[in-house]
């Protein structure tokens, strides 16, 4: 069976076989994440929340260049699906373009779940990291699956490429982006400007507000980067335990330091009273790296009673 498609009707990718490239490729790049983590481990670490610049760069080059004329519009998962990215001739795109329409998805996915200062999340930065990371995720997620047949997304949509079989000729003619596409996207972009605002309320309020003081008096001890206080509960043989958890990103190899562990307990407890009240303190002391693409970590939890 012939699959090529004539002019003007190309035979636009199908979601699974784009969704299955992706899976492809992100074992692929995180892989040479991986790679470069096991050599540059403690590197890494010290970069913090700025490792995620290199994750980003490597994935930038790898879907900007492989995707572009360089890689004859695929990346390893596409060339192994059969499909490839194009423009409206079916031509393949310069690197230029290719690098503009990977920052949509690239600049989302490798500030998910990125570390921040502080400063900055309580900044007016923080409605630009939102915007970046919510707006444009959203955006991304809701064209991809609903804006059909092309399944152009936020980053076709910019360089107007197309994601088709392998074979396709052209020139493609789309149809043009529904209006009720456009409204979805620009409420969910105003939605993700609102959340800065709603995340603000919910820590003024209590218990947000104790938590948040345990986390600002974690950050006074110079070797924690990061850190994450949280309060809950456990049942184990009909028993309930109630917790408060540290999780403490540290900059030097001491996950097994009881002393440093038993001083962010002390601290967490006295910026927040009620946690006596609790059956147990954990400090999770994390020596590790985050990049984006990969990550690795040594990890050694401390548990105390809050009358120690």
């Amino acid at each position: 069976m012939n699959n090529e498609a004539g002019p003007g009707t190309p035979e636009y990718s199908n979601i699974w076989r784009r969704l299955g490239a992706f899976a492809i490729d992100v074992l692929v790049i995180g892989g040479v994440g991986a790679i470069a983590g096991y050599f540059l481990f403690d590197q890494f670490v010290q970069l913090g929340g700025w490792g995620r610049v290199v994750g980003f760069a490597l994935a930038l080059v790898y879907f900007g260049f492989l995707n572009s004329s360089v890689g004859n519009g695929q990346t390893l998962g596409k060339r192994a699906l059969g499909i490839k990215v194009v423009d409206a001739n079916a031509s393949t795109l310069p690197p230029g373009k290719s690098i503009l329409r990977f920052l949509p998805l690239g600049i989302p996915w490798i500030l998910n779940g990125a570390s921040f200062p502080q400063e900055m999340l309580m900044s007016p930065m923080m409605y630009v990291l939102s915007l970046a990371i919510f707006g444009l995720g959203f955006g991304l997620i809701y064209l991809f699956f609903f804006n059909r047949p092309t399944r152009q997304s936020l980053d076709d949509l910019v360089v107007d490429s197309f994601v088709v079989r392998s074979g396709t000729v052209g020139p493609i003619s789309a149809p043009p982006l529904r209006r009720v596409h456009v409204v979805v996207v620009m409420v969910l972009v105003l939605s993700s400007a609102s959340l800065p605002l709603f995340a603000k309320r919910l820590i003024s309020q209590q218990p947000f507000a104790g938590l948040m003081d345990s986390v600002n008096a974690v950050y006074t001890e110079p070797v924690v980067a990061h850190a994450i206080v949280s309060k809950g509960w456990s049942t184990s043989g009909g028993v309930k335990t109630t917790y408060l958890q540290v999780v403490a990103n540290i900059r030097e190899r001491r996950t097994d330091d009881r002393e440093l562990a038993r001083g962010l307990a002390t601290k967490v407890l006295a910026a927040d009273p009620s946690s006596r009240t609790l059956d147990v303190v954990q400090v999770v002391l994390v020596y590790g790296y985050d990049i984006g693409i990969a990550s690795a970590s040594r990890t050694f939890a401390h548990d105390f009673k809050p009358g120690e």
